[in-house]
């Protein structure tokens, strides 16, 4: 039963957490979109996630906002000038998550023995790494399609890829 509710608790916590189509704000755990305008025909858009997210669907997020962008401001089409990839690699260590849930161990298991926690510490050193894909384009918006320059159609995209 304990590892049903554990379970259970951790698949809340994971679909909770994965990414989804919203405005970035400083209390987001999940991350969102921000942007702003350059000029009439230009904008930047940042789109923030968590470990919880790919990179494709990231990038996905990110052409999503520039489509919403772009078609809320009466153009058509967009160029994307520039992409910046802001992805943030963090290493963390089995040893570290040990040590943090150590306190937890405590309080649920008090039979555990001393040597077993230092053994448990010493064993247990792979590392790992997580990202948090982020990435920053800059669009050029157009309302009619534009001739030599490799372009995406707004509406299309925001058609076959609906915002949440």
């Amino acid at each position: 039963m304990k590892n049903f509710v554990c379970i259970l608790l951790g698949f809340a916590m994971l679909t909770g957490c994965a990414a989804r189509y919203q405005k970035d704000s400083t209390w987001s755990l999940r991350g969102g979109y921000s942007d702003f305008r350059v000029k009439e025909d230009q904008f930047v858009v940042r789109y923030r996630t968590n470990e919880f997210t790919d990179e494709q669907l990231a990038y996905k997020l990110t052409l999503m906002r520039a489509s919403v962008l772009t078609v809320e401001n009466g153009f058509r089409y967009f160029h994307i000038v520039s992409k910046k990839d802001l992805t943030q690699e963090v290493k963390r260590s089995k040893t570290e998550r040990a040590k943090a849930s150590e306190k937890l161990d405590e309080t649920i298991d008090f039979l555990r023995t001393f040597s077993e926690k230092e053994e448990k510490e010493q064993t247990d050193t792979s590392q790992w790494t997580t990202k948090s894909p982020e990435f920053m384009i800059t669009i050029d918006c157009y309302r009619d399609k534009p001739i030599g320059l490799d372009v995406i159609d707004a509406q299309n995209f925001l058609m076959y890829n609906p915002v949440d």
